[in-house]
């Protein structure tokens, strides 16, 4: 055990190479090829006897990499490696290669480890039948491919992924598994594709993946001769999108597909949702399954199940919604979170009868659809938490309200990106952060920062009765700001400024805005899927402002102040109070004599 552990830190600390030996060592173990090894000579000569034309490509390759990591190592140290390696059974060498996996490669191409009740979802929901042909276009990203196989060894399964090791050892655990149908092409499926006969694309049954979440590919998408991104313009940025077309696109005419996606591809906007509409519109957007972060192994980010079906059957002209981040259907192990059994078996039997199930599913037509899929736009909570208070929600008395847009009421104006060198002692205009917005005030104190700014700025500068919303970390903070407030003020980028048109009454709309059913829109539209918590101008410029007759909402407004100004004098005498009797219980206890305040 002592020379295993050795090994992994070498291979850990010195040389990556020695990776290679182990696969080697499997490939001849697992093809009983292992006959009495004395040297270099006979170890390559039982690595040429090595053959599977099923995967001619990938295995020359490997076998290449085997040839030239051996060629660099001396005779003594070669021994040495395949005397220890010979003496470990197949398993044992199997979760040695896992170890080495996990040392090298996980934060360089991003592998992300799936639970096994999350993987198993992800099969029961594709419904894999024992003749489908299966595809992972981005075969290097997840263990997806481990669950196919355990779920039925024999199933023909295609991967493609530009990472030889992964893909070795990929292979290597398939053979372990007994995979006779297992094909894995060395490539990146975007730029090329492998998985083609005469000159044409193979289409799948089912196609289960987790796209690539960072990847950066320079591809000319309009030029693919394979026509896989027909269904609206890519950015190059966008890979996930570009992953999605293409794996549409490799779905035979009644093929499903299984993507595990963040919630970026399901809500951005231009090209985007262009895309999203032309599927929806073939009516092969099936469900949509939203779920916590941390599910994903070095990713803290919210993720969804999207099925894109082209031979609907229950949900034609129809798309359901789960919203699976409900009490009782996830748990906790260690750093990840993984789906309870109560939540598996609910999600697939919704899945399976689909219905609506208030705060927890939703099932729209075709038509209602917005532009998103993200599921919290059409599964409404049944229940809200602000400020620590839990409200139950009546959508019936809510939709009875007229509503007017905010954008209707208001000019939307940026906050001023303030950079590092920015501040000055001898500036003039004092920042506004949304750290100084408290209990519904600005803090004008004396901490806050100054910077000089260019005439250019102008623009950025604060007036009286603006009103300040955190759009980013702590989302839904507002302030007013007072006639009284010492100008010049600047607001930094992570707070909007509303500047009332004469339409809606500044303080009413303030008022309005911290108020449980304001925050309540504000909080559903929070996007919490990257790492700074924010929400977006569009989603601010339609949040729903109920229709009140101006001089109705001044009246409001004075009458709160007024009120609200007489209790905060009692407040303040009461503690001023408290203060003094503090005080007199000092100097009862003769501590004051001992501690002066200062």
């Amino acid at each position: 055990m002592n020379e295993i552990e050795d090994l992994l830190s070498e291979i850990r600390e010195n040389d990556k190479n020695l990776v290679w030996l182990i696969i080697a060592q499997l490939m001849i173990s697992l093809q009983t090829l292992n006959k009495s090894i004395e040297n270099k000579e006979q170890f390559i000569n039982a690595i040429d006897s090595f053959v599977d034309y099923q995967n001619y490509d990938l295995i020359s390759q490997i076998k290449n990499q085997i040839y030239k990591k051996i060629a660099i190592l001396d005779k003594t140290k070669f021994s040495e490696i395949i005397n220890l390696l010979c003496c470990q059974s197949n398993a044992e060498l199997i979760n040695l290669l896992k170890e080495v996996e996990d040392l090298i490669y996980p934060r360089t191409v991003h592998i992300k480890t799936l639970p096994d009740n999350f993987l198993k979802l992800l099969v029961k929901l594709a419904d894999i039948k024992t003749k489908d042909k299966i595809l992972d276009p981005s075969g290097n990203t997840s263990n997806i491919w481990k669950a196919i196989l355990r779920n039925n060894h024999n199933q023909e399964l295609t991967l493609e992924g530009p990472n030889l090791f992964i893909n070795a050892s990929i292979y290597i655990i398939g053979k372990y598994l007994k995979a006779n149908n297992l094909i894995i092409y060395q490539g990146n499926s975007l730029e090329n594709p492998k998985y083609v006969s005469d000159g044409k694309l193979q289409l799948f049954n089912k196609i289960l993946s987790l796209p690539p979440l960072r990847e950066r590919i320079n591809i000319d998408y309009a030029k693919d001769k394979y026509n896989r991104f027909r269904y609206g313009k890519l950015l190059k940025t966008r890979i996930d999108m570009a992953y999605l077309s293409n794996i549409v696109s490799s779905l035979n005419e009644k093929g499903k597909a299984i993507v595990v996606v963040p919630d970026g591809i399901l809500f951005r906007e231009s090209n985007d949702k262009i895309i999203r509409r032309n599927l929806v519109k073939q009516d092969w957007v099936e469900s949509v399954i939203s779920f916590t972060g941390n599910i994903l192994t070095n990713a803290s980010i919210p993720i969804n199940i999207l099925i894109i079906n082209k031979n609907k059957t229950k949900l034609k002209g129809k798309i359901l919604f789960i919203d699976a981040k409900q009490k009782g259907w996830t748990e906790k192990n260690r750093f990840i979170t993984s789906i309870s059994e109560v939540g598996k078996k609910k999600i697939i039997q919704l899945y399976e009868n689909p219905k609506n199930e208030a705060g927890i599913s939703q099932i729209i037509c075709n038509s209602e659809f917005n532009g998103s899929l993200i599921v919290k736009d059409y599964v409404l909570p049944v229940e809200t938490k602000i400020n620590g208070v839990t409200y139950k929600i009546d959508y019936n008395n809510l939709e009875k309200i007229e509503t007017n847009s905010l954008k209707n009421m208001v000019s939307l104006l940026p906050g001023y990106n303030v950079l590092k060198g920015d501040d000055s002692d001898k500036g003039n205009v004092l920042v506004i952060k949304g750290t100084d917005l408290s209990g519904g005030k600005i803090k004008y104190n004396k901490n806050l920062n100054k910077i000089s700014i260019k005439k250019t700025a102008n623009k950025y500068l604060l007036q009286p009765n603006d009103i300040l919303l955190t759009i980013k970390g702590d989302v839904g903070k507002v302030g007013i700001v007072s006639k009284d407030a010492p100008f010049p003020m600047i607001a930094t980028a992570n707070l909007l400024i509303l500047r009332p048109n004469g339409k809606v009454d500044p303080y009413w709309l303030k008022l309005y805005l911290e108020s449980p059913l304001g925050q309540f829109y504000i909080k559903r539209k929070i996007n919490s899927s990257i790492s700074v918590v924010s929400i977006s101008l569009r989603d601010i410029k339609n949040l729903p402002i109920p229709v009140v007759d101006i001089e109705k909402q001044r009246r409001i407004s004075i009458n709160y102040k007024k009120k609200k100004n007489m209790l905060d004098k009692k407040l303040e005498e009461i503690d001023k109070q408290y203060k003094q009797l503090k005080s007199n219980l000092n100097q009862q206890l003769d501590i004051n004599s001992i501690l002066e305040r200062k």
